[in-house]
């Protein structure tokens, strides 16, 4: 019979999730409400120079509502250039906070091309 020298090892009253979560609160707050409000904000920023830069090239009067899934089904006919680099061209939806601010920063260089 093996004889297994029993280890003294001195263990928390914390659970790995208690010891987690007390460690969370010391660090700086995450505000979901204030994230919220700025991705939907930015979102909304985003969906209306779509629907400009779209409106421009159909020529049409004021924001028209994108047709994203044309946009994904005839990609040599309908696209748009003047993302920045790395960004596809998606519904804003798609998008987190860090995108959706660099498409608003390159806002002018947006284009959308209709070749038919």
């Amino acid at each position: 019979m093996l004889h297994m020298p029993s280890l003294d090892i001195t263990t928390s009253t914390e659970s790995p999730n208690e010891a987690a979560s007390t460690g969370r609160r010391k660090a700086r707050e995450f505000n979901f409400e204030k994230w919220n409000a700025r991705i939907t904000d930015l979102r909304k920023q985003v969906e209306e120079l779509f629907e400009i830069k779209y409106a421009q090239a159909i020529k049409a009067k004021g924001p028209v509502s994108v047709p994203y899934p044309l946009f994904q089904s005839h990609v040599e006919d309908l696209y748009v250039e003047g993302l920045p680099e790395g960004i596809p061209f998606r519904r804003p939806s798609t998008y987190g906070i860090p995108r959706l601010e660099r498409i608003l920063l390159a806002k002018e260089r947006i284009r959308f091309v209709i070749k038919k």
